[in-house]
């Protein structure tokens, strides 16, 4: 009589999986040392930048390829630009009949020069709103307060003037998380993008206060050059400024560096990075309203051993059937099944907007296929040997 006959052999060979999943679960923990990360299997120079998110960013973006993203912004790089010349910008802008929705400084005016007192009367006569870009400073517990790199003449500076966080949390080199609100003593201090956001859209604002998390994924829109430009409207030609800043009536009108070495950042997509990239992507991921929510450890731990559960119990059921290919079956089965939850998290996470980390589903179900294999050979050096009938 086989195995698998009766009620018994199905709870003998339940039981034996039960065993099998526990193991398993045990070598996953033992060789990660965090059962939630895969950083033991990627090169030792980038295991910690590593996130199963970057692998989901990086096929919505071959996706995407940049389609869908806002055309409202506008982009006016300042790498060659001195304090005069952004002034004279500035100055062009206040005498314009339509101003931008809201002009965004991603610069520190940290150090003094001639030309602040022109350039705050300047900033005084605009109409519209004005973000700051400022540096917070993190303290010993880890919070924030605000430090030396900030634009030194913020104080004489309108009402229609506030301030925004540039801080952007790393996870090492990788940018793929910000924290829209930075408590500071008593107070709470709007990331950049957030404090834009609150100027141009105060109901998208609302939404992303009232989602209330530390810390947000943003989707990355682009990093090749071309289809950055396309993407955003950046201006190319200082001769074509006035133009330019025609199109930019009504609109969210940027200035930053695009190319400062010391501002390139690593991303989910690319690396070197420009860090007004990086804002921009968060604000578009604001205003669009395409925020990424996370899939529960619970849940995932959930599925994870369910998983585990019933491949692994493939694993006995197939060692002990009489059908031809029945092992090779079982292999088909288990691959076939890991390629279909990756690509079932990619599926969440591009139409979605669901992180689910497959790191750790693939990481255990696949090392419970070896433990499974390992237990049933250990099992088999104690089970009887049937004796071969002698020939007559």
């Amino acid at each position: 009589m086989g195995l698998l006959k009766n009620k018994k052999d199905w709870m003998t060979i339940s039981l034996i999986t039960v065993i099998s999943v526990a193991f398993g679960l045990f070598i996953t923990n033992f060789l990660t040392g965090e059962i939630t990360s895969m950083a033991a299997f990627t090169p030792g120079t980038t295991s910690n930048d590593y996130e199963t998110a970057d692998f989901y960013e990086n096929v919505r973006y071959r996706r995407e390829k940049g389609s869908g993203r806002m055309t409202d912004i506008f982009i006016i790089p300042t790498d060659t630009l001195s304090r005069s010349d952004i002034n004279k910008v500035l100055e062009r802008i206040s005498r314009m009949e339509n101003e931008p929705s809201v002009i965004a400084m991603d610069i520190i005016f940290k150090d003094r020069m001639s030309v602040d007192d022109t350039i705050v009367g300047t900033f005084n006569s605009l109409t519209c709103p004005v973000v700051m870009a400022d540096i917070l400073q993190v303290d010993s517990q880890g919070g924030f307060s605000h430090g030396t790199q900030a634009t030194h003449f913020l104080g004489r500076l309108g009402e229609h003037v506030s301030i925004g966080a540039v801080n952007l949390p790393t996870n090492g080199n990788v940018i793929r998380y910000f924290k829209p609100f930075f408590p500071v003593d008593t107070l709470s201090v709007d990331c950049f993008a957030a404090a834009i956001a609150r100027a141009v859209s105060p109901d998208k604002y609302d939404i992303l206060k009232k989602r209330g998390k530390d810390k947000e994924m943003f989707h990355f829109p682009s990093i090749d050059e071309k289809e950055y430009r396309e993407a955003y409207q950046v201006l190319q030609d200082p001769d074509e400024l006035d133009a330019f800043l025609e199109l930019a009536a009504g609109k969210i009108l940027l200035f930053g560096d695009k190319e400062n070495i010391s501002d390139l950042h690593g991303s989910s997509v690319g690396n070197n990075v420009p860090g007004i990239l990086f804002h921009v992507a968060i604000l578009d991921t604001i205003l669009c309203g395409t925020y990424v929510n996370n899939v529960g450890y619970f849940w995932i731990l959930l599925l994870s051993t369910l998983l585990v559960f019933i491949f692994t119990l493939s694993v006995f059921v197939s060692g002990e059937s009489t059908l031809p290919g029945a092992k090779l079956l079982m292999r088909a089965f288990q691959f076939g099944n890991i390629i279909l939850l990756i690509l079932c998290g990619s599926l969440l996470y591009v139409h979605a907007n669901i992180y689910l980390k497959l790191g750790l589903p693939v990481l255990v179900v696949s090392l419970n296929y070896i433990s499974a294999d390992v237990l049933r050979g250990i099992m088999g050096l104690f089970k009887p040997k049937k004796d071969k009938k002698s020939k007559s």
